[in-house]
């Protein structure tokens, strides 16, 4: 297992409160337990079924839950039983990569529109102070600042081309994972039908061909 995810990380996915949180893991010790563990400066450390419990935890709790019953419910769903802890297997890490790398990409557009906002509500506060001529010098020189940062045309070009070389490969990422994920649908699909298939001696030519399909993935 991969104790790579922290707190942090569910309240990103799950948009959970961090206090909220926190009171879960408190109050499902016995559930949570297999899936935590402590890092860094006693810090908490969780795998992918943790991440899963937290998701249906907040689906519950959208529906008036109390912490009991969504406790219940969660005991219901996967009877902490050795034979039930593969919770999220590759496909659940899959999406929550993309959930990752979606979010990482929405941070980036946020911090642009609040960072162009913040230059214009200082442009406007501080053009007030000044006279018409002064003005049009003061939006010019920002303009400019905006553009430039201080920095040559070929450093600012090479920035830009280095954010959209980053994108792009983010973008890719999330490509490759959604893939996988169609792949592994796709997987399951064919195992199911091959098992509805068992002790049907005339499916035999059907069975050999959802074989070869399956190994084609």
């Amino acid at each position: 297992m991969n104790y790579n995810k922290t707190i942090d990380d569910i309240v990103n996915v799950t948009g959970l409160k961090e206090p909220f949180i926190r009171k879960i893991i408190r109050n499902f010790d016995d559930i949570l337990k297999p899936y935590i563990k402590r890092g860094d400066k006693n810090s908490l450390l969780f795998d992918g079924n943790a991440i899963a419990i937290f998701d249906k935890v907040k689906q519950l709790k959208e529906q008036n839950f109390t912490i009991e019953t969504i406790k219940e419910e969660i005991e219901k769903s996967y009877e902490i039983k050795d034979s039930q802890t593969k919770i999220l297997d590759s496909k659940t890490e899959n999406n929550l990569d993309i959930h990752f790398l979606l979010n990482r990409l929405e941070e980036y557009h946020k911090e642009a529109i609040n960072a162009k906002n913040e230059l214009i509500k200082t442009q406007l506060n501080l053009s007030l102070e000044l006279n018409e001529k002064e003005k049009v010098i003061f939006i010019q020189s920002e303009q400019l600042k905006l553009l430039t940062d201080g920095r040559t045309p070929e450093e600012v070009k090479k920035e830009h081309r280095e954010k959209e070389e980053e994108l792009f490969k983010l973008k890719q990422q999330v490509d490759e994972l959604e893939l996988m994920k169609i792949k592994e649908q796709k997987r399951q699909a064919i195992l199911k039908e091959l098992q509805s298939l068992e002790g049907k001696w005339f499916a035999h030519k059907k069975r050999q061909g959802l074989i070869a399909e399956l190994q084609n993935l």
